[in-house]
């Protein structure tokens, strides 16, 4: 699961099996990483609740720079 930084729901996102084995990956569209930072949230179990009533230990952020342009 994953959202813009600061909105209120999340976006399902499953992920794929990686190449090596025991990894998974899944791309966030660049549509929809802003300067605000993108949340994220993996579920691996199977079990099925609603992110946002995870506990807040369980949402990672990733910070977003803009580059340089000159």
């Amino acid at each position: 699961f994953y959202r813009q930084h600061g909105d209120a729901s999340y976006t399902t996102l499953p992920m794929q099996r990686g190449v090596e084995p025991g990894t998974y990956k899944a791309t966030i569209p660049g549509s929809d990483v802003t300067p605000d930072g993108v949340d994220y949230y993996l579920n691996v179990d199977g079990k099925v609740f609603d992110p946002p009533q995870a506990p807040a230990a369980l949402t990672h952020a990733i910070a977003v720079a803009r580059p340089e342009v000159g």
